[in-house]
């Protein structure tokens, strides 16, 4: 795997740890926060702790655009919110967790949340799992798969940015087992399902259309070009009755936030 250099993302990586420094989230006050930066004679690159209202999240520069979209600007912030009023102990299911960032956001809302973070790249899954690791009181599991329309396996090709692995089309990557919704939900109500899963999300909807019946809220992130947006699109408007475009992104990639 092409993992990033520590000098090609230094720069802007810690222009994100200084936009941190003044990192809120809506209706709360200012979170605690810091941060250590530490080289490894054996890691390529170095890796970040954050502790953010007592939740450790461990980063590496490869993760940059993860850190960027969720923790420094926010744009999960419309979806979390909803968690204020999902009952004392909200189901999140992260699907495309990386290294758990949503999951950790969730958890600095809401801590009495139950979390599931799924995750195909094996590297990245590796962080997710030590992160959940470091925060041993949460109700916070990790599954390793590719979320799919059906149970198998999938290629997952990992790139030089670790949000930017996905299913491989054709026989390049690595060999991860496929879940579908159905099994990568807990049973019950689900207060808040986020998918990213690069391209492969038409797939995971037109196996799992029915399982979105016990969705209260979904935000998803749909890659034209690398799935029928419209075919998703469609699905989502059978099970939501309510469907806006989060706006204020940088990526053109459209999220759309569904609610009941």
């Amino acid at each position: 795997m092409n993992l990033l250099t520590p000098s090609r993302f230094a720069k802007r990586f810690f222009h994100l740890l200084s936009g941190l420094s003044r990192w809120s989230l809506p209706g709360q006050p200012l979170l605690h926060y810091s941060w250590t930066c530490a080289w490894a004679a054996y890691r390529v690159e170095p890796q970040c702790v954050f502790n953010v209202q007592g939740i450790l999240l461990s980063a590496r520069p490869t993760d940059i655009v993860a850190l960027e979209e969720v923790l420094l600007r926010n744009e999960y912030a419309s979806a979390l919110a909803l968690l204020r009023t999902a009952g004392t102990s909200p189901v999140v299911v992260d699907l495309g967790a990386n290294i758990g960032a949503v999951s950790a956001y969730a958890l600095a809302l809401h801590p009495g949340a139950r979390v599931t973070s799924v995750e195909a790249g094996p590297d990245t899954f590796a962080l997710l799992e030590a992160n959940r690791a470091a925060n041993p009181r949460l109700a916070w599991t990790t599954i390793h798969a590719a979320a799919a329309g059906e149970v198998g396996t999938r290629r997952f090709s990992c790139n030089a940015l670790s949000t930017s692995g996905r299913v491989a089309r054709g026989g390049d990557g690595v060999e991860v087992r496929a879940l579908p919704l159905s099994q990568l939900m807990p049973p019950g109500e689900v207060a808040l399902l986020k998918v990213d899963i690069e391209g492969a999300e038409e797939d995971l909807l037109r196996g799992g259309e029915e399982d979105l019946a016990r969705v209260n809220a979904l935000i998803i992130e749909l890659h034209p070009g690398l799935c029928d947006t419209s075919a998703c699109e469609a699905i989502i408007r059978r099970s939501f009755p309510r469907i806006e475009t989060v706006k204020g992104r940088v990526s053109s990639k459209p999220v759309l936030l569904a609610t009941r």
